[in-house]
């Protein structure tokens, strides 16, 4: 999991060239489809 201060800022990163590159290695080694979601943090707690 990797999180962004920003929405705009998680965008310009998957829009990079090496990211790319990277999903399609991942999905070369696995076995099922890969998935990427775009998920809003509700809650954050120290444990």
């Amino acid at each position: 999991m990797v999180e962004f201060s920003t929405y705009d800022e998680g965008m310009e990163n998957s829009n990079r060239p090496e990211i790319g590159d990277f999903a399609a290695f991942l999905a070369g080694i696995c076995d099922g489809h890969l998935a990427f979601r775009n998920l809003d943090v509700l809650r954050e707690e120290d444990l």
